[in-house]
């Protein structure tokens, strides 16, 4: 027989191998399969949640913002304040009142939109607050709510009119979205979260070299449709949504991590496999062994046979066909 022929015994072992890593392979792709289907699917889930979570976390904020607005600005002795038109007397008001409200900033205008009162001291008596959309529709004698950028920082604002029986001025106030908010929305969902302006994250929950690193993802996020983006060497699945113009907020959940009972599955099932074919390995070889070496007594005989020698017999001491034919 040529030398580069397959014996017997290697094929047989070949056949025991191929089969059990058919197997294997059949039972990691079905895993794989279903568990990556499960863990997209729960941290799709997870990241609608955190977006509900966070929709509904803003809608109660704007509720305590107007609802304590409403009241302050029925108020007779601030009315009074205001009335005065004097900054000092309203500035003064405003700040014993903003602790109350629990905002991070309260402001007051005239009737013609101009700043009497800024509890953070940053902006001048007399600028116009027209520009600031919830003031001009408290102006019109409408309650308005929303987030804006304002100094350069997006804030979630509530207006109301202050009426004496006539419009003598508007009460905003706000909560500064920055990273405390961040925060609170983690703790609630589990989600990380960045809001952005003008393509630039202002808060977030992520560390600042991952801030870095997720700053490039933030332009031509599509709203609404989850996404999955390599972020300093992370996968991270996102989702983006935009609470007001020009203000993004961007949910996100480690897919990697989300992966990893599925990737800890998959090394025991491997580590399982090649076990089984280690043992398979080993069984083969005994069972093709135990069965070539009866065949390597039949070809012996037959070539003596072949030779002339016809008194040649075989002991196989089995009873299946190879033990008849050697018989």
């Amino acid at each position: 027989p040529s030398p580069h022929r397959m014996s017997f015994r290697l094929k047989l072992l070949a056949y025991f191998l191929s089969l059990l890593a058919a197997v294997l392979g059949a039972c990691l792709w079905t895993v794989n399969s279903r568990e990556t289907r499960k863990a997209e699917n729960e941290v799709r889930a997870g990241l609608l949640s955190a977006h509900a979570v966070f929709e509904k976390l803003l809608e109660g904020r704007e509720r305590q913002l107007t609802t304590a607005l409403k009241l302050l600005s029925g108020d007779f002795a601030f009315k009074q304040s205001v009335a005065t038109a004097d900054p000092a007397t309203v500035l003064s008001a405003a700040s014993n009142h903003r602790g109350r409200i629990g905002a991070d900033l309260l402001l007051v205008a005239d009737a013609e939109g101009l700043i009497l009162a800024d509890t953070r001291r940053k902006l001048r008596a007399g600028r116009s607050l027209r520009k600031l959309a919830v003031v001009a529709e408290a102006l019109e004698e409408k309650s308005s709510a929303r987030i804006q950028v304002f100094d350069g920082a997006p804030i979630q604002f509530a207006a109301v009119p202050i009426a004496a029986p006539d419009i003598i001025g508007v009460l905003a106030a706000g909560f500064v979205i920055d990273d405390s908010l961040a925060a609170d929305l983690k703790r609630l969902t589990g989600a990380d979260i960045v809001f952005a302006a003008g393509g630039k994250a202002f808060a977030s929950t992520l560390d600042p070299a991952r801030r870095d690193s997720f700053a490039p993802h933030l332009a031509g996020l599509p709203v609404g449709k989850p996404l999955l983006r390599d972020v300093g060497g992370e996968r991270l699945l996102l989702l983006a949504s935009e609470p007001a113009p020009q203000v993004t907020a961007v949910v996100m959940r480690s897919w990697d991590k989300a992966l990893e009972p599925m990737e800890e599955l998959q090394r025991l099932l491997l580590t399982i496999g090649a076990l089984g074919l280690g043992a398979t390995a080993l069984l083969g070889l005994l069972i093709a062994a135990g069965v070539t070496a009866s065949l390597g007594k039949l070809v012996e005989a037959t070539a003596q046979v072949a030779s002339g020698q016809y008194d040649v017999s075989v002991d196989i001491p089995s009873s299946d066909e190879i033990g008849q034919l050697g018989r």
